[in-house]
Formats: C-alpha cells, sequence, structure tokens
C-alpha cells in the first residue's frame, strides 16, 4: 500500500504471500474503461457478446427497444425510445426520453431529454434538453443534476 492505495501488482504479491496460485491465461479481447469513450465503446462490445436483455425489456408497452439494449428489472422506462447500445442501470427512472449509445447508472432520473453517447453517474437528475432538433452528449458524476427549462 502506497499513501492508502493498493496497486494490482502489490495486490498479486500479497495475493501469492497468502497462498493463492497464480497463472496466466490467453485474452482474445481486450476491454478498455480508462475514458468515457472508451467504457462507451467496451459497453456497445459487451451488449453484442450477450449482455443484451432486449426481448424481456420490450415487453413495456410504451417503450420503443432498439437492440441491443440492457435495462435492469427494477428500471421504470416510460414513453421512451432505448438504443441501441444503452444500459440502464437499478432503479433508474426514464421518461419521456430518447437515449442511444449511452450508459445510465443506477438511481437516475430522466425526463424530457434526448441523449446519445452520454456516460450518467448513480442517481443523477436530468431534466429537459437544450436542443429539440438534437440529442445532447452529457458525462456527469454521481448525484449530479442537470435541468433545462
Amino acid at each position: 500500500m502506497l499513501k492508502g492505495e493498493y496497486f494490482l501488482t502489490d495486490t498479486i504479491t500479497m495475493m501469492i504471500e497468502h497462498g493463492a496460485k497464480v497463472r496466466t491465461n490467453q485474452i482474445s479481447t481486450w476491454l478498455d474503461t480508462g475514458t468515457i469513450e472508451a467504457t462507451l465503446d467496451t459497453n456497445r462490445i459487451l451488449l453484442d457478446r450477450g449482455a443484451d436483455n432486449s426481448s424481456e425489456a420490450a415487453t413495456r408497452p410504451t417503450v420503443k427497444i432498439v437492440p441491443p439494449v440492457f435495462i435492469h428489472p427494477t428500471a421504470e422506462v416510460d414513453s421512451a425510445v432505448i438504443g441501441p447500445y444503452v444500459s440502464i442501470g437499478a432503479n433508474c427512472k426514464i421518461s419521456a426520453a430518447v437515449i442511444q449509445d449511452s450508459i445510465i447508472e443506477e438511481g437516475t432520473q430522466i425526463k424530457r431529454a434526448a441523449l446519445k453517447r452520454s456516460l450518467i453517474g448513480s442517481n443523477c437528475h436530468i431534466e429537459g434538453q437544450t436542443d429539440k432538433e438534437e440529442a445532447s452528449s452529457l458525462n456527469i458524476g454521481d448525484n449530479s443534476s442537470v435541468i433545462h427549462p
């Protein structure tokens, strides 16, 4: 531990010292989440590779689903177009929205907004949009609010 942080190599060394067996493995794809753009691109790959639950999400009567998407079963989505490439976390509330190519973390509320290529943290509140013709790209952290009249 250095300055209160553990580093991956230190953690592996500690595991070996405590008896863990370590081996190498080949990987076919490196999924990067070091930037917002890379995280959104990784979300696309994961949805294409099986994280998609479009068929269950499509049962919502006032929601148009454009696969692939993942909508957590506890999320409330109404009067919206979702997808493609959208992941929506637990306990989100989304209404009168169009969302494409975005990640919406748990507990977030979105009303009357159009979003694309957005990364929205947990427990955020987004309402309205600045341009009715064009979707906005937002990147906001946990517990943030963006409200347009």
